[in-house]
């Protein structure tokens, strides 16, 4: 228990030396709201619904149905695991993210936007390959901005980028046969 305490201790200290001065708070929220899920889930979904009415290609649709279920999976194991774990947000952070769910994001642990800035990163890298060091850097953007607007701990950023990361991959193990499927209830 006190090795734990320790860990805590030395997570906090970490992170309240990389907040930034309130000045910089406006660059920081254009990166949340970069990442913001309800946004993404909104656009990716209907852009999806247009794709496979119209019969969009096909390699398109396989896109956006891997996107769209890689931004459920995301909200859904965040989620969860934000109500499981329960670690509260640092006392420095300000009160003043739009569209939280809540009872989740009332918690820190992982962070959310990180986490979903991994999974699209891996999905940028996987299906625009010349993209990748985008894929690579802006998740790693997105982890330093949630510490420096103390609305994360280090560890907390770290558990986002680890859990977006294997969402990431496990969602583009989704089988053709899927798209197939969706081509087929929209004909």
């Amino acid at each position: 228990d006190d090795w734990c305490d320790s860990l805590l201790r030395v997570d906090e200290t970490i992170s309240g030396a990389i907040v930034l001065p309130q000045r910089v708070r406006p660059f920081l929220k254009m990166i949340e709201y970069a990442v913001h899920g309800f946004p993404w889930i909104i656009v990716s979904s209907v852009t999806a619904v247009f794709a496979y009415a119209y019969r969009w290609n096909e390699n398109l649709q396989y896109g956006l149905l891997v996107l769209n279920i890689g931004l459920l999976a995301d909200l859904a194991a965040v989620g969860a695991i934000k109500i499981c774990v329960q670690r509260e947000r640092p006392a420095e952070n300000v009160d003043d993210q739009v569209f939280e769910a809540p009872i989740a994001d009332q918690y820190s642990f992982p962070s959310g936007h990180t986490s979903r800035a991994a999974m699209l990163g891996m999905l940028l890298s996987y299906f625009f390959r010349p993209l990748t060091p985008i894929g690579i850097t802006f998740p790693l953007l997105v982890a330093y901005s949630r510490v420096a607007m103390a609305r994360h701990y280090v560890s907390d950023v770290i558990g986002g980028l680890t859990l977006g990361g294997l969402l990431g991959g496990l969602v583009l193990l989704t089988p053709m046969a899927v798209n197939r499927w969706m081509r087929k209830l929209f004909a």
